[in-house]
């Protein structure tokens, strides 16, 4: 009597039943089931053996439970970034954008992320407090500042803006620069925001003069009447002590 001929998983197989697997890619005997995760073999039956195994109360349940219950990845992004992925990247980081030109409060993205969850059925979406400020700090303002930058390189002649904002105890001043770009005409940008120990003419013209060299800016800058930077803050310094004494 011939001996009996062994049946192995073949390309048809896989087609015909894609949730099962080969557990080495050498063997063509042994499969596993990728819904309930369990190992049988193919050599006996084939195509029988495959069958015999759909109908086991284990698979049954499992199967059961894959399609009343959600999968992870509709919560989770993928490590490789793919279309969805850069698809929801830009949706967050506009988000973030439209919070700080429209001055809302971070605050504010938890309810707001959570809304959007809800309302747009985008379960993947996670842009709460602390995900738009590093946004915000690590992205969005890094991106405004070489604009800034490349923009006073290009320009020939730059004015400076300060005033002073007192919350309580924390002054803050911002060092604004106006100039003219080709591209875009007239610019006000930020340059510096800090908070200083005072109103001072004296701490606001050192923070004035620090911005200036930080950025090179010194030659460029003018005003109504053609004199130096120096001659500028003196004479602010001195308008200054003549006000208070």
């Amino acid at each position: 009597m011939a001996p009996k001929r062994l049946c192995s998983f073949t390309d048809k197989l896989q087609n015909e039943f894609p949730f099962i697997k080969k557990v080495k890619t050498e063997n063509n005997f042994d499969v596993q089931c990728t819904i309930c995760l369990s190992t049988f073999s193919v050599s006996h039956g084939g195509k029988s053996d495959i069958t015999y195994h759909m109908k086991s109360n284990k698979h049954k349940m499992a199967q059961k439970a894959a399609l009343t219950s959600s999968k992870v990845n509709n919560f989770v992004t993928p490590l490789k970034a793919n279309d969805e992925s850069w698809k929801l990247a830009a949706k967050e980081i506009t988000l973030a954008f439209h919070t700080v030109i429209h001055n809302h409060s971070f605050n504010s993205m938890t309810c707001t992320a959570s809304l959007i969850c809800q309302i747009f059925n985008e379960k993947k979406f996670t842009c709460a407090k602390t995900k738009t400020r590093d946004l915000v700090v690590n992205i969005l303002a890094p991106f405004a500042m070489e604009n800034t930058i490349e923009g006073l390189i290009k320009a020939n002649y730059i004015s400076v803006l300060v005033d002073a904002s007192n919350h309580k105890s924390v002054k803050l001043v911002p060092v604004i620069v106006r100039y003219f770009n080709p591209e875009n005409g007239i610019k006000n940008d930020i340059l510096d925001f800090s908070n200083l120990p005072g109103e001072t003419a004296e701490l606001i013209r050192n923070k004035i003069v620090s911005v200036l060299k930080k950025f090179e800016l010194e030659e460029k800058i003018i005003s109504s009447q053609v004199i130096t930077l120096t001659q500028i803050l003196a004479e602010l310094q001195e308008r200054a002590k003549i006000m208070y004494f």
